[in-house]
């Protein structure tokens, strides 16, 4: 009886040494409490495994390269493409705004007044516009054309809106007649144009301020009136230049149309026909040559007769006597 007392306090004592009422929570808590999921564990395993790497790697690992956000980098290029934009505008307004005010200082080639006609200002950026769009003008014709004109308005004469050239140097074959607008620098019409019978044959190399002479006249003129007469529709011209022209309209010399004016008869004998020493032009184009210069335009006769271009008062611009010219005669 002693003996079974000894072995129940003893394995009280066990129990109460092993198993504590904490020890039985602990444990009954722990039986209650989920097992850790896969997804966890993996986590453990590769805290594990980083914490296990070397130095190096622990140094790459703890600041990883960031992959570039697209979305981000297209933000940012658009936002570029837009600031490069408005660039790109505001250096055109600023070179427009810069023209203008260039504009503003340099002056133009001509003065335009629609009331009065054009004047020149700029002699070389005339010239320049001008054989651009007549290349087939010689450039020293179209320089003397240009300075008689421009002797003449700033010496007292009316400006015009036209100017016609003729180059007496070219064949009759040739288109040698031109009409430009000065107001626009267009070229308004290049065609034939006649010489007088006693001025040559293809060639005109004889030219004449007489009457009965039958040649051409050289120089400036100034076309005026319109009129009906034996050929028709037909164009007065003043002569500017005394001892040269100044007699053309006592010589009847007019702008008409005249069938003879043909590239046809010029293709069967080898010249146009010729005038009494007017510059007669083809029919098609009469009323187009009359209209557009009637009314005190501006008509330039050239040919290297030496006489004439060492005389020209306006060749070599001698304002007191263009001035006086200009006055006996009107302006």
């Amino acid at each position: 009886m002693t003996g079974q007392i000894r072995l129940l306090c003893l394995a009280a004592t066990l129990c109460a040494t092993f198993l504590s009422p904490a020890d039985g929570l602990a444990a009954d808590a722990a039986a209650r409490s989920p097992r850790p999921s896969v997804t966890q564990a993996q986590k453990a395993q590769k805290t594990g495994s980083v914490q296990k790497t070397s130095p190096v790697q622990k140094k790459s690992v703890s600041k990883p390269v960031a992959r570039p956000d697209r979305k981000a980098s297209r933000q940012q290029t658009a936002a570029r493409s837009k600031v490069s934009r408005k660039a790109v505008i505001a250096a055109r307004r600023s070179a427009a705004q810069s023209v203008r005010a260039v504009a503003a200082v340099v002056p133009a080639a001509v003065v335009q007044d629609r009331a009065s006609g054009v004047r020149v200002t700029d002699l070389p950026l005339m010239l320049e516009r001008l054989a651009r769009v007549a290349p087939g003008l010689d450039r020293q014709v179209l320089r003397h054309a240009l300075a008689a004109m421009q002797c003449a308005v700033n010496s007292g004469a009316q400006p015009a809106d036209r100017l016609a050239v003729i180059d007496y140097s070219l064949p009759s074959t040739a288109r040698r007649l031109w009409i430009f607008d000065l107001h626009s620098t267009r070229l308004l019409l290049q065609d034939l144009v006649a010489h007088g019978r006693h001025s040559g044959e293809n060639l005109a190399t004889q030219f004449s301020n007489i009457e009965g002479s039958y040649q051409s006249s050289l120089g400036l003129f100034r076309a005026e009136e319109t009129y009906e007469g034996e050929n028709g529709y037909s164009l007065r011209l003043d002569g500017l230049e005394p001892g040269f022209n100044d007699r053309a309209r006592e010589r009847a010399i007019v702008i008409h149309g005249a069938e003879y004016v043909s590239p046809a008869l010029a293709n069967g004998q080898g010249r146009i026909g010729r005038s009494q020493g007017c510059p007669a032009v083809r029919p098609e184009v009469a009323q187009m040559v009359i209209d557009e210069l009637k009314g005190g335009q501006f008509v330039f006769s050239w040919y290297p007769d030496r006489r004439w271009l060492n005389d020209s008062a306006y060749l070599n611009c001698r304002p007191r006597q263009v001035a006086s010219i200009l006055a006996r005669n009107g302006g």
